[in-house]
């Protein structure tokens, strides 16, 4: 009986510290809201990873003040219509997931989202890979890219979508882009093929 006892007490040990451990990992980030998204989707690492849906969202009160980066100031846009740039776009991914955007949001390389040095925080903007046509709709939640002559900076799930994730770069096309843009978000594109 002792031994059946001592076999229940250490049972009941390991099921309480596993909850524990299971409960502080899950405490360890904070829960995020789920990203809002469209129907239209890529392959992305076996997942399909779907296009931002364009939304009217209010300016985040303190990621659109001007700030400087290396002795440059920079002053982000209140107003992006009419918006079209075209440059050199890279992707940040595994070193950054989880952190916190300027948005106060985490960073997840998984979703349709990018860096920009001046768009208002959050926008959205369709990039379109102009190698091989390829484009995708992201949501911009964060500043950057910093380095070189770059005009935005991708998370991975695009970069993936838009063909140049093991390249690194790609020359692109970004225009702005608003909820008055898209008459029907999920027929925006049809879904592409597994890269």
């Amino acid at each position: 009986m002792t031994k059946v006892r001592n076999t229940f007490f250490t049972g009941l040990v390991v099921l309480m510290s596993a909850g524990t451990v299971m409960s502080h990992h899950a405490d360890a980030a904070p829960k995020q809201p789920e990203p809002t998204v469209s129907s239209n989707a890529s392959a992305t690492g076996g997942k399909y990873t779907p296009d931002a849906v364009v939304l009217n969202e209010k300016l985040h009160p303190t990621a659109n003040l001007s700030y400087q980066v290396a002795g440059k100031r920079y002053y982000p846009q209140t107003n992006a219509d009419n918006f079209s740039e075209t440059g050199q776009a890279s992707w940040y991914g595994p070193g950054f997931h989880g952190k916190k955007t300027s948005n106060g949001e985490r960073f997840d390389m998984n979703v349709m989202s990018a860096a920009h040095r001046t768009l208002p925080i959050p926008s959205y903007a369709r990039v379109t890979n102009l190698a091989n046509g390829k484009s995708v709709i992201v949501r911009i939640n964060d500043r950057g890219p910093f380095h070189g002559n770059r005009v935005i900076d991708l998370s991975k799930a695009a970069a993936n979508k838009l063909g140049f994730l093991h390249k690194g770069t790609a020359r692109v096309k970004v225009e702005a882009l608003k909820a008055s843009d898209l008459s029907n978000n999920s027929a925006q594109s049809l879904p592409q093929k597994a890269i």
